[in-house]
């Protein structure tokens, strides 16, 4: 059963932003776009490296592939 946890107000997260939020020991990207949220875990699924915010996109710190913020598909491997 999933839980849910707090990270904060819908105001602090401007539109059409991608903010890193830490939880205890997580992190997750928090992509909003209007009234529409979307997290990801800060993992890379190909390395499990930490992931940075690369212009539009999410990229892989370790080997830079590079992920979707919208859908959380990969770019690139």
């Amino acid at each position: 059963m999933a839980s849910l946890i707090e990270l904060g107000s819908v105001e602090a997260l401007p539109d059409m932003s991608t903010t890193l939020v830490r939880y205890g020991f997580q992190e997750a990207w928090i992509v909003r776009r209007g009234n529409t949220f979307r997290a990801f875990l800060n993992l890379c699924t190909h390395a499990g490296g930490p992931l940075r915010l690369c212009g539009a996109k999410l990229c892989c710190k370790w080997h830079e592939a590079t992920f979707d913020p919208e859908t959380g598909k990969a770019l690139t491997a």
